[in-house]
């Protein structure tokens, strides 16, 4: 027989074993399965057991370090992601895990109450949202209650700011709301609005806050139907004069100082709040007396226009006004308004650099109503801080030292 026919026969025989093994028992022994050819054992075939992979993969990095001692030239192997990229890729992994953990409440109690999501880590802290009570272009203002925390103002009550970073699109705006929720967390007075806790997210941020009772000055006046009375007033602008003060001497200006932003934490307690405006001036952490008087240059036209003082109504482009002394004229605009229930010039409503406006704020064209009778100590003081000139105008603490504010 010559060679081909024998190794035909062969093949036949392994394969007659074969067909014989799995008729008679469906395990193979290892020592047949060795001697069979891998045409034969397809449908046969072992298993690789886990430590053969292992084994192989130690080979492998053996391999590699072999090579980079051979090869000292060849370049390091790179991690996959760089630092300069971890935040951002920390940021899109954090956003997923708040997106896929929210949860959708509805807040209120009619049908139509609107719908928010809250990520786990509110819910987790033990924040429980209730109602809307304002909002704003790139915010809204919830009341909440805090299940696990002991807070002193949980007995008046507490709101929370939820910010939404994802539609501030322009670097601007990112600017003052970071402004914003710096302040909050740093200021420490007892008329301007501190965060009792801050959440910082991806794309929102929750500002937690004590609760203003009796809502903002301006919804105050309108549920009252009638002027404040001067006593009040006196209160009130001192509170106001006090915390402006506290500003100032840091070099922190306000530059939105008007009644929708002076919340009434109790009847008679008024703080200030919103610094989404606020420029922080050059050394601002050291506290300095003599700082009342810096001044803190800005060059950027913002606020609501009756506010706004003339010297900034009259901007040129590419000059700059003081804040401080522009802080002090919206004092005196906000407190004409509380003794008359309208703001001090007849028209409206104006526009930011309104020709209008600004003759009216220079030759102090105040409107006049017959019925309101004010002392000579106070409407001296209000008109003092809404002179034309911004140099003219009483700083806060010259306001707390009046006589009128101090009788």
């Amino acid at each position: 027989m010559n060679k081909q026919g024998k190794l035909k026969s062969t093949d036949n025989m392994k394969q007659q074993r074969l067909i014989e093994l799995q008729d008679d028992d469906d395990d193979v022994p290892v020592d047949v399965l060795d001697e069979m050819s891998s045409e034969m054992i397809i449908q046969r075939r072992r298993p690789v057991h886990k430590l053969s992979k292992l084994n192989t993969c130690k080979e492998n990095i053996q391999l590699k370090k072999s090579c980079k001692k051979i090869s000292p030239d060849c370049p390091p192997i790179q991690p996959k992601y760089e630092c300069r990229n971890m935040d951002s890729q920390l940021s899109t992994d954090s956003s997923k895990t708040e997106k896929n953990e929210a949860t959708m409440i509805t807040v209120g109690s009619s049908k139509n109450s609107p719908k928010i999501m809250i990520p786990s880590l509110v819910r987790d802290q033990g924040w429980v949202f209730g109602e809307e009570i304002g909002s704003g272009g790139f915010s809204h203002v919830y009341r909440v209650q805090n299940t696990k925390e002991f807070l002193n103002e949980s007995e008046r009550g507490i709101a929370c700011k939820v910010i939404d970073l994802f539609v501030v699109n322009s670097d601007w705006a990112r600017k003052h709301f970071r402004t914003e929720i710096r302040l909050c967390e740093q200021v420490n007075h007892p008329n301007l609005l501190r965060a009792l806790k801050i959440l910082k997210m991806r794309t929102k941020a929750y500002i937690f806050m004590p609760l203003a009772m009796y809502g903002t000055v301006t919804e105050y006046l309108i549920g009252h139907k009638r002027p404040l009375v001067e006593s009040m007033v006196r209160r009130i602008l001192r509170d106001l004069a006090d915390g402006v003060g506290y500003l100032h001497v840091r070099n922190i200006v306000h530059r939105d100082l008007k009644l929708d932003n002076f919340l009434l934490i109790q009847k008679h307690k008024v703080v200030i709040a919103d610094f989404g405006f606020a420029v922080i001036g050059d050394d601002a952490t050291q506290l300095d007396a003599n700082k009342e008087t810096m001044a803190v240059w800005c060059s950027t036209i913002c606020g609501t226009p009756e506010y706004v003082a003339p010297e900034i109504h009259g901007l040129i482009r590419g000059q700059q006004y003081d804040g401080k002394p522009a802080d002090m004229y919206a004092l005196g605009v906000s407190a004409f308004e509380m003794l008359h229930m309208v703001r001090p010039f007849r028209g409206g409503p104006f526009v930011v650099r309104s020709p209008e406006l600004l003759r009216m704020q220079i030759n102090c064209e105040f409107i006049l109503i017959p019925r309101v009778k004010l002392s000579n100590g106070c409407s001296t003081l209000i008109h003092s801080l809404m002179n034309p000139k911004p140099q003219s105008r009483p700083t806060a603490a010259t306001v707390l030292t009046n006589k009128w504010i101090t009788t």
